[in-house]
């Protein structure tokens, strides 16, 4: 046997076979775990980098084009339309769309979308750009509130959207009267707000109005500012003439509100957001004294009360102090035949008293009763000839008849009394009831008796007149000739120019003369005494 061999036969000089592990990892596997990660990092940046997906729920999709249409906020786009589909009852179509994902913190439920499209009314022409471009659909986003992902579209752009610094209040009106959104609102003539929108209270007893004003604006605004409706013309008569006041051209045109605060009562106080005012017909009325207490009567009158309507007002000698609130028609119970038209008036009891004693609801009933038991009445006016408008008058009426202020049932009763026209009637009809009562039968005898009598006295007179024509006429007419005779001789006897006025005249002067020779004698004899012993020519 060979030695070279060992005893398992292989050879002793033979290299040791070395022993290798084979590597699990194989360079084959290097490509698909590249890729795998570059596929995981894909789906990584493809879902951070996805934004959130919202549906927005529109009445039309005119104008709106899967794929395509873009959603833009500030004519920035922020996302895109990915279908379009209708709801379950075909009653709205549902928008489905992708937004970049820094919008995520501003999808909350007060976040608004609407449609941009060509859009022209009697207010204004917008979005004339998308007749080019095509429709988009505008966002307001919002950070403040709830998110979401399901939203309502808008059927028209906002008038305000959510990045405009100012405040929203609430107006509450009786009618809209010609105001629609987007209507201004006025300062002191100056354009600081907008109508965003309107709506009928639920139980339709208030048009609810609500409006935004810009900032700085806004701090005008306190709790006590009167809105009115700035529409139309103004028109007022009073004692400095005719005045028509109005904000400005658009305002005749579109309608508007202005508002401004009373002096005497300004506040300091600064109106919260979404402060709830009144909206008045006009500045007079917004501007004069508002007064907390209400009083409802209620007056019944007999009469027609045709030219009364709602809302015709209520005086006390030509201050208004309430109005007319409904005017109904009663039969009574027990006769049905006793029909009176009753009216419920709301008055306002602070305009004519002190608060304490409307306050003090017995001292104040005591009151009413005491000038009721004067005579205070109401009564029914004619506030406008041309209209023929009434208007409850108050007023005090002594001779009344003797009635009281009734506090039972649902409203106090106001005694009342006929209008002017139906007592002016009713005297007329006991006129006529008082001739009736007249004897014409008796009174016609007796004028013809005096008319007899008085035709046998003319006879008279016309004898007694004939007589002095024929008898005492002549001799009347010769003794006023003498008369004229002898006035005229006087005249020539004693006249300017007569004999005997010419020597009165005569005698005069030399009287006169005489008189200053006397004079100057008398001069003489008071110088030169002596003269009456020794004459004139000597002296002593």
């Amino acid at each position: 046997m060979n030695e070279n061999f060992s005893g398992a036969g292989l050879p002793v000089d033979a290299p040791e076979a070395e022993i290798r592990k084979k590597s699990p990892f194989s360079i084959v596997w290097v490509v698909p775990l590249i890729a795998m990660l570059i596929g995981g990092w894909l789906v990584f940046k493809g879902l951070t980098e996805k934004g959130p997906t919202v549906t927005i729920a529109f009445k039309s999709a005119e104008g709106l084009e899967a794929g395509k249409t873009k959603i833009r906020y500030k004519d920035v786009e922020v996302g895109l339309v990915e279908s379009i589909v209708l709801d379950e009852d075909l009653s709205r179509v549902l928008v489905t769309a992708e937004l970049n994902k820094e919008l995520k913190p501003y999808l909350t439920r007060k976040t608004r979308f609407w449609v941009v499209r060509a859009r022209v009314s009697a207010s204004e022409i917008s979005g004339l750009g998308t007749l080019l471009g095509g429709a988009y659909i505008a966002i307001d986003p919002v950070k403040e509130g709830e998110p979401d992902r399901t939203f309502k579209g808008l059927e028209a752009p906002p008038v305000v959207t959510m990045d405009l610094p100012g405040r929203h209040y609430v107006l509450r009106a009786d009618r809209l009267g010609s105001l629609s959104a987007g209507s201004p609102i006025y300062y002191r003539q100056i354009e600081v707000g907008q109508v965003e929108s309107y709506e009928m209270d639920k139980e339709g007893r208030y048009v609810e109005i609500r409006i935004f004003v810009n900032d700085p604006y806004h701090q005008f605004i306190r709790q006590n500012t009167r809105f009115w409706n700035a529409g139309g013309f103004d028109l007022s008569v009073d004692a400095n003439g005719l005045t028509v006041d109005s904000q400005s051209l658009a305002t005749i045109l579109m309608g508007g509100i202005a508002f401004d605060s009373p002096m005497a009562l300004d506040s300091d106080e600064l109106a919260e957001n979404n402060h709830i005012f009144s909206l008045f017909d006009s500045r007079q009325t917004a501007m004069s004294q508002q007064y907390q207490a209400k009083r409802y009567w209620m007056v019944e009158f007999g009469g027609s009360v045709r030219g009364l309507t709602v809302g015709a007002p209520v005086e006390f000698r030509g201050l208004q102090v309430g109005r007319v609130l409904d005017i109904v028609c009663r039969v009574g119970k027990e006769t049905g035949s006793d029909i009176v038209i009753a009216v419920l008036v709301e008055a306002e009891p602070e305009r004519l008293l002190g608060k304490e004693l409307i306050d003090n609801e017995t001292e104040y009933r005591k009151f009413i009763d005491s000038l009721v038991a004067k005579g205070f009445r109401a009564q029914l006016k004619t506030g406008n000839i041309l209209t023929g408008k009434l208007f409850v008058d108050l007023e005090f009426h002594p001779d009344a008849p003797p009635d009281a202020m009734r506090w039972d049932g649902e409203y106090p009763r106001l005694p009342s009394i006929p209008k002017s026209l139906d007592e002016l009637l009713a005297v007329l009809k006991q006129l006529l009831a008082g001739i009736e009562k007249v004897p014409f039968t008796e009174i016609g005898q007796d004028l013809r008796a005096v008319v007899k009598n008085l035709s046998e006295t003319i006879e008279v007179l016309e004898e007694l007149t004939r007589r002095v024509n024929t008898e005492v006429a002549p001799e009347a007419a010769a003794m006023l000739r003498q008369t004229t005779k002898t006035l005229v001789e006087i005249q020539t006897s004693f006249g300017e120019d007569s004999t005997f006025n010419q020597n009165a005249r005569q005698t005069l002067e030399e009287l006169t003369n005489t008189a200053q020779a006397l004079r100057m004698l008398a001069d003489y004899l008071e110088r030169h005494p002596e003269a009456l012993i020794y004459g004139k020519g000597e002296t002593k």
